[in-house]
């Protein structure tokens, strides 16, 4: 599945879903192949900072940033999902694998 982002694209959120607005539809239902699921325990990379989402709520999503992925140290933060999505928009994500300790599930 392609991520949105890090595309430059726009996005929104719809439920834990991150959603790109500017797509043409071109006779296809819109977005089903550019759609992005906010997981908890997903880890983000954005230029030398990871992000990782801590607690993923309805409104709300609480992260941790952190320069290493090695670390656990880092600092929490709580922040709307909207503000959340702005964050990452010029994020990658990364694989499970490529976390030294990927969670469970």
């Amino acid at each position: 599945m392609d991520s949105i982002a890090g595309s430059g694209a726009i996005a929104t959120t719809i439920g834990n879903y991150l959603l790109p607005t500017n797509l043409s539809l071109g006779g296809h239902p819109p977005f089903y192949a550019d759609v992005m699921k906010l997981c908890q325990g997903q880890v983000w990379k954005q230029g030398r900072e990871y992000i990782r989402i801590v607690r993923l709520e309805r409104l709300e999503v609480e992260y941790k940033s952190l320069t290493t992925l090695a670390s656990k140290e880092g600092t929490k933060h709580v922040t709307s999902k909207k503000d959340f999505c702005r964050l990452l928009k010029r994020a990658r994500l990364l694989q499970r694998d490529k976390t030294p300790n990927p969670l469970p599930g």
